[in-house]
């Protein structure tokens, strides 16, 4: 099988037999497992991330469960156990170059490298996970547990999976991002894959980031509308309470105009028509023509005299 991979280091490999799940032992170290002996100037042109990734790598100490970790300015985060720093440094070399080749740009985002797929910045991880075992004494652990009764063996042993995981950030809805090596087939047969799922990440990003956009521009917009109806609506609110309480002043005094017509009192008719007149003109249903709701719509004002009475 022809891969990018071996393309990238300018050599052709069948890689289902360079790269076999082989324990280490050692009498049969990095070198021959993975088809490497771990010396950069074995690679063709390393790039820079892959030295200092080696360097960085060297300097580590395993961590609690015995993996080694490298993190630093400028590097992508590498998780692996000791004795795949080979495999690893010939993975990661060529997943770079192959970026590069398809038009990246190295970049770098939150102190982590980067991939610049025009203008987008994606990225990746390599992790290998550990597999916990029951442990099983050696001759030296069962002589000092027969020599002390304190001596305590662990109950379990960690042992290096020898299967890469290979994540892409950021996510994106729909896009695949994780890459698990499984005995039957290890990542870097699908390199392919992954470094086309790297380069489709930028467009795929810049698309939900379009779409996310002119999402928030429609939320934006009927925000500004619901606020632009709410203030119509207390202007109106405001207009109709004021209307109300003017039609039921010029309700009191026509009431009152009409009693005083009725009763034995001698009423001014000059007066009486500036009564009626001062009523009409807080009337807000005196004519209909000149008094309209926020919505358009004519107050029905023959109506609403009728049921007032008046």
């Amino acid at each position: 099988m022809r891969v990018i991979f071996a393309k990238s280091m300018a050599i052709e490999v069948d890689m289902a037999s360079q790269f076999t799940d082989v324990p280490v032992s050692p009498s049969n170290g990095p070198s021959d497992r993975d088809g490497f002996s771990g010396n950069l100037e074995d690679f063709q042109n390393p790039h820079p991330i892959t030295v200092r990734t080696q360097q960085m790598l060297a300097l580590a100490s395993p961590d609690e469960t015995g993996a080694l970790n490298c993190a630093g300015e400028g590097l992508f985060s590498i998780r692996i156990m000791p004795g795949s720093e080979d495999r690893l440094l010939l993975l990661l070399d060529t997943l770079i170059k192959e970026c590069v080749a398809r038009g990246a740009a190295l970049a770098t985002l939150s102190d982590k490298s980067a991939m610049d797929f025009g203008g987008e910045l994606v990225g990746f991880s390599i992790e290998e996970p550990a597999n916990r075992r029951l442990h099983r004494p050696g001759p030296e652990e069962i002589g000092a547990s027969g020599r002390s009764s304190s001596a305590v063996n662990p109950a379990y042993s960690i042992v290096p999976s020898r299967k890469f995981t290979i994540r892409l950030w950021p996510r994106v809805q729909g896009l695949r991002d994780v890459w698990r090596g499984v005995a039957a087939s290890k990542v870097e047969t699908r390199l392919d894959a992954i470094v086309s799922a790297l380069e489709h990440r930028g467009p795929a990003l810049a698309e939900e980031r379009r779409i996310s956009g002119e999402r928030r521009r429609v939320e934006i917009e009927q925000a500004e509308e619901a606020f632009r109806r709410g203030e119509r609506d207390a202007a109106a609110l405001e207009r109709l309470e004021s209307d109300a309480k003017s039609w039921r002043r010029a309700r009191d005094l026509n009431l009152y105009l009409d009693a005083l017509e009725a009763s034995a009192a001698e009423v001014d008719p000059e007066w009486l028509r500036w009564a009626r007149d001062q009523a009409s003109r807080i009337d807000p249903l005196a004519d209909p023509s000149l008094r309209r709701l926020e919505n358009g719509q004519l107050h029905q004002s023959a109506r609403i005299r009728e049921k007032s009475g008046y």
